[in-house]
């Protein structure tokens, strides 16, 4: 079996994680070519499922528009769900990933009003 299907199995099961990996197999192509619509589908589910990092990753989805239309509003709001996430796990793997990305939306005015203090 591939990592993709134990990945599969695992989130079937219920793991948070393996959702959120199958959600970068589908974003970065790691079988085959992309698909943001399936990597969304994989990330959303997880951020439903209290990931920090799959929160931040459906923000990147809405910020970039790889999925559909761009929207600075719901990227910033993933973002700040993340945040929130992150206080209640303590995960320095992905804090200055999503501590940028917010920083990023207050300096430019993205979703929120521009605040460069």
């Amino acid at each position: 079996m591939t990592a993709q299907e134990y990945y599969t199995q695992a989130a079937k099961l219920g793991n948070v994680q393996a959702m959120c990996n199958l959600g970068y197999i589908y974003e970065y192509g790691r079988t085959g070519k992309r698909d943001y619509k399936k990597a969304f589908y994989c990330f959303k589910k997880a951020a439903d499922s209290g990931s920090a990092e799959a929160c931040y990753k459906v923000g990147d989805i809405y910020f970039y528009g790889d999925a559909g239309e761009k929207d600075y509003g719901l990227a910033f709001e993933y973002y700040q769900e993340a945040v929130q996430l992150l206080n209640e796990t303590n995960d320095d793997d992905i804090m200055s990933d999503i501590y940028y990305r917010l920083a990023l939306c207050w300096y430019k005015g993205y979703g929120t009003d521009q605040d460069i203090y």
